[in-house]
């Protein structure tokens, strides 16, 4: 599984304070009512859990399943064409579609180097490898090491297209399925019921 280690943090961050904002407000349920700070604490939870903890990236045997906070996408491995991260993880079918993920971003940085270093003519340079001081849990994460790992799993055979293939016969029998993520969209009605209940007069 794949997800952002800011999301995590944000997560992880949250539910520190969230613990704290309940604690809190039931320790003063004498002095008045625990009910607006709980709202609050189910309020933004319910955001976190959308836009941070459940947006990821899931990688199976029989294909990827990308989860973002309004949509599922499950694509066989047989219809992945190719995998990429212009500004997303952004995974590609043989039916010229782009699904992209919400979890898993790309840093800009580089690339606006590449294009200011890219001559008129000729072809452009080459992105600098730089040594990373970074543990090898946190490079995993990152876009570009995202999109090696699930290349190559695209290309084990059995998955997808073999390694040096050009062509794969279309399996019409596993089709790429998108739906709706009401685990996603749920808890974001339920915030916006706690807030129109905590500014009701």
């Amino acid at each position: 599984m794949y997800r952002s280690p800011w999301a995590v943090a944000v997560a992880a961050g949250w539910a520190v304070v969230g613990l704290l904002v309940v604690g809190d407000a039931l320790l003063r349920e004498s002095s008045g009512s625990p009910l607006p700070g709980l709202l609050v604490v189910v309020a933004v939870s319910g955001v976190v859990w959308s836009l941070f903890v459940r947006p990821c990236v899931e990688a199976g045997a029989a294909g990827v399943v990308v989860r973002n906070v309004v949509r599922d996408v499950v694509i066989p491995w047989p219809r992945v064409l190719y995998v990429d991260a212009p500004l997303t993880l952004t995974l590609h079918d043989d039916d010229d579609r782009a699904w992209r993920s919400w979890a898993i971003s790309a840093s800009s940085r580089p690339r606006r180097h590449a294009a200011a270093a890219r001559p008129a003519f000729g072809p452009a340079p080459e992105l600098p490898v730089r040594a990373d001081p970074l543990p090898a849990p946190a490079r995993e994460l990152r876009a570009d090491a995202v999109v090696r790992e699930l290349t190559d799993l695209q290309r084990t055979p059995g998955h997808g297209r073999a390694s040096g293939a050009t062509e794969q016969p279309r399996d019409d029998g596993a089709p790429v399925v998108a739906s709706v993520a009401w685990a996603g969209l749920l808890p974001l009605l339920v915030s916006a019921a706690c807030v129109v209940a905590l500014v009701r007069p």
